[in-house]
């Protein structure tokens, strides 16, 4: 039997004997599957926003699209989450702080139909965010969801659209809208440019010419599908992202700085002339130039319901009128069609807080994680992200609230997952040897 004293010495000569045998630790075979089930979870989350907002738009489709699907997607998403024991993201815990904060001030609701259906609409947000967030920070899978956006916008085009558009859309003096699968011209529009968008994202990835043909193919079908359902908020979101990404997305991906400076100029301006054609020339241009001079009622009707919107804050500054009581506190029957006025009338300054607490915590993520980040690659998709997250918010400011439309939740989650992931490589990044310098501590994220 050997002492102390002598495998002291075999291990300073090299020759001590080997350590005794453990049994291996289940854990990297649990953590092997929890990463092959958040892939599934991914990949079905990504199928499930096309198929819901693809085929689930013709009429009577949708319920059974989701009743269908959902549950499979749910699944595996909550097999995931049990294996890998993953813990909800701060977001998803700030929407379920919302969706609390709604049920306390429910007493004086007098619709409770309206409600109940707003306050699934949260939970569901606090799913769909939750869910896609854990997903793309355990895989990385991000251009599944931007493959699904690209798919869903073609397919609303293609099978949405009457053959004969193309005449209405140069005819600026047209009253018609195409409208859709759904009969909602403004939906058409937003799928429309959430195909755009992910066409933009996706050319950072793709150094083949012939699929940079076919996806800059794709976004031109999107925007014309926006022009030609005459939506004006998603035309607005498409000509932000278009200077966005020029100037956050192409501008730091290209490796020729100098050059593409002289080149952004160019193509603004071949912008700003395309959009010129589209005001004098098409009926989207006629919508737009008589929703400036608030010639229209519905522009004059949105802005009447902003100004109540903000009386009603005043009026019930801490819990709002109560969760979808909007339409009949204002006494018009509609709902405020801006996103930070209808929180602050129904749900008070504290559910405006909770909520948009979460817009500056992806923003701090995706922000932060751009100074650790040194692959064109990775700062392309957070600059991606952060193009998405100014173009949502003005989204919600100018024409739609967020937490109320299905497509838009999809599109927070994948910020949210995107912000994570960059979060995860950053952190990884920071503590490199080549990160900092001998005994300097490297930045930290303050836990975010």
């Amino acid at each position: 039997m050997e002492t102390g004293a002598n495998l002291e010495i075999q291990a300073m000569r090299g020759t001590a004997a080997p350590a005794v045998a453990r049994p291996a630790s289940s854990a990297p075979v649990k953590q092997l599957w929890g990463t092959k089930l958040w892939a599934a979870a991914a990949l079905l989350w990504a199928l499930f926003y096309f198929v819901t907002f693809s085929f689930g738009r013709f009429e009577g489709n949708d319920q059974k699209i989701i009743w269908s699907f959902a549950p499979l997607v749910l699944l595996v998403t909550a097999s995931a989450m049990v294996v890998s024991l993953s813990p909800l993201p701060v977001e998803g815990i700030l929407l379920l702080g919302l969706g609390l904060w709604a049920l306390a001030g429910s007493g004086g609701v007098s619709d409770w139909q309206s409600f109940f259906l707003n306050l699934k609409l949260i939970l569901e947000m606090a799913v769909v965010v939750s869910s896609l967030a854990i997903a793309i920070r355990k895989t990385g899978r991000i251009n599944w969801f931007y493959l699904a956006f690209v798919a869903a916008g073609l397919f609303n085009v293609a099978v949405g659209i009457d053959s004969g558009s193309y005449a209405q859309l140069m005819d600026s003096t047209s009253t018609e809208r195409q409208s859709g699968l759904n009969a909602n011209p403004n939906s058409l529009g937003f799928f429309c440019f959430m195909g755009v968008l992910g066409a933009l994202a996706l050319l950072g990835g793709v150094r083949n010419w012939l699929l940079r043909i076919v996806l800059a193919g794709c976004g031109g079908i999107g925007i014309y599908g926006i022009l030609i359902s005459a939506s004006r908020g998603a035309f607005v979101a498409l000509l932000l992202s278009l200077v966005l990404w020029l100037l956050m997305c192409f501008l730091d991906r290209s490796k020729h700085r100098l050059k593409m400076l002289l080149l952004v100029p160019v193509l603004l301006l071949a912008g700003f002339l395309l959009t010129q054609l589209v005001l004098h020339e098409t009926f989207l241009g006629n919508r737009l130039e008589r929703g400036a001079r608030m010639d229209d009622t519905s522009s004059q009707a949105r802005f009447d319901l902003i100004v109540i919107g903000f009386r009603l804050g005043v009026a019930h500054p801490l819990g709002g009128c109560g969760l979808g009581q909007f339409p009949i506190a204002s006494g018009t029957g509609f709902y405020a069609h801006n996103e930070l006025v209808e929180l602050l009338g129904t749900t008070g300054f504290v559910g405006l807080f909770l909520y948009y607490s979460i817009y500056a915590l992806l923003w701090t993520r995706l922000s932060r994680s751009l100074r650790f980040l040194n692959e064109a690659a990775d700062r392309y998709h957070v600059n991606c992200a952060r193009m998405a997250l100014l173009v949502v918010m003005a989204c919600g400011f100018l024409f739609r609230p967020n937490f109320l439309c299905q497509e838009t939740m999809f599109l927070i989650g994948l910020i949210s997952g995107v912000s994570l992931w960059a979060k995860d490589r950053a952190e990884a990044a920071r503590w490199a040897p080549s990160t900092s310098l001998p005994g300097q501590e490297p930045a930290s994220f303050g836990g975010i």
